[in-house]
């Protein structure tokens, strides 16, 4: 597919050098050579590589996440006041360690 559009930007000599350093990395480039073939290569791979994110699904995600998170506390600050009144309870805290497990999935299935 020919290739005719250009996309210009400037980056400061901190953020060429990080440039220039991840290029280096992926092309084995050792530091004498010039890079100047392989920037257009390394910056457009990055650009089609890029993972867009939609904000707004994001929000709902971690206001979902956030919500199981209270709920969990809650659950443990009632669990514990119990505790404190009766004693400890073996089963309460086996369903507290059930809940927590069950977020700890719920955020890894929602990790970006």
């Amino acid at each position: 597919m020919a290739k005719t559009k250009r996309i210009f930007f400037r980056v400061s000599e901190n953020e060429y050098g990080i440039i220039e350093s991840k290029i280096r990395r992926a092309y084995n480039i050792p530091e004498h050579y010039v890079i100047k073939r392989r920037l257009g290569d390394y910056m457009r791979q990055a650009a089609l590589m890029v993972r867009v994110v939609d904000i707004e699904q994001l929000t709902d995600s971690l206001s979902a996440v956030r919500r199981e998170i209270n709920h969990i506390g809650h659950n443990v600050n009632q669990i514990a006041h119990r505790a404190n009144a009766d004693g400890y309870d073996a089963a309460m805290y086996d369903a507290v360690l059930d809940e927590l497990t069950k977020l700890r999935e719920k955020i890894n299935n929602h990790a970006i």
